[in-house]
């Protein structure tokens, strides 16, 4: 994740989106970075 990321206009559309809690959107967020720093896997730049 880069520092900051929340700030972005995209982020907080999706986030203020009706159809799910913030919290549960978040946390499908956070699922999705996990899979995507697993799948880049080790030796490649994580951003």
């Amino acid at each position: 994740m880069v520092p900051g990321f929340y700030t972005q206009p995209g982020f907080g559309a999706w986030m203020a989106k009706a159809g799910r809690p913030p919290d549960q959107r978040f946390h499908d967020y956070m699922q999705v970075m996990q899979w995507q720093m697993r799948r880049a896997g080790p030796g490649h730049d994580k951003e």
